[in-house]
């Protein structure tokens, strides 16, 4: 079986007040035009929160009101790839998932760590670059080159 995996689609991160400068409308829609593909079978999508602390406290961003949630499997994370939490990998023993496509922000850190853990846990993974946030571009030639060497298709 294969899942989408949705990293950080918040509104701290991408929604219409942040500081980051994502092709915000674009990348919303391209990623909503994923899910759609995935929606098939509604346990195929996969949302991963991330974790931040705020005065001191942990916090959680909602995510963008435009994303189109299927599903109710949403995992958090407090490090840059969803594998550092172990309910992900629970998750996709228990369902014999073998096969990841990696969609959401940033391509240059969460995106990219998520995508190679997952070949070094032995699974097959992607990323669909159209649905990919990149704050840096320059710097996302160096990763998508290590992605590749580290065996997640680009497509």
């Amino acid at each position: 079986m294969r899942v989408l995996i949705v990293v950080d689609m918040q509104e701290d991160y991408i929604g219409e007040n942040t500081r980051y400068l994502y092709e915000r409308e674009k990348l919303i829609t391209n990623i909503n035009m994923r899910i759609a593909e995935y929606y098939t079978n509604r346990d195929s999508v996969i949302y991963i929160k991330n974790l931040k602390v705020r005065s001191n406290e942990n916090y959680v961003s909602e995510f963008i009101s435009d994303l189109n949630v299927v599903s109710d499997i949403v995992i958090i994370k407090d490090k840059s790839s969803c594998f550092s939490n172990p309910v992900l990998l629970n998750y996709l023993n228990e369902h014999s998932i073998k096969d990841i496509e990696v969609v959401g922000i940033d391509g240059n850190c969460c995106v990219k760590s998520t995508a190679s853990d997952a070949v070094k846990a032995g699974y097959s993974a992607s990323i669909k670059e159209n649905c990919i946030g990149v704050l840096n571009k320059h710097r996302f030639i160096q990763s998508k080159d290590k992605l590749l060497k580290s065996g997640v298709s680009i497509l």
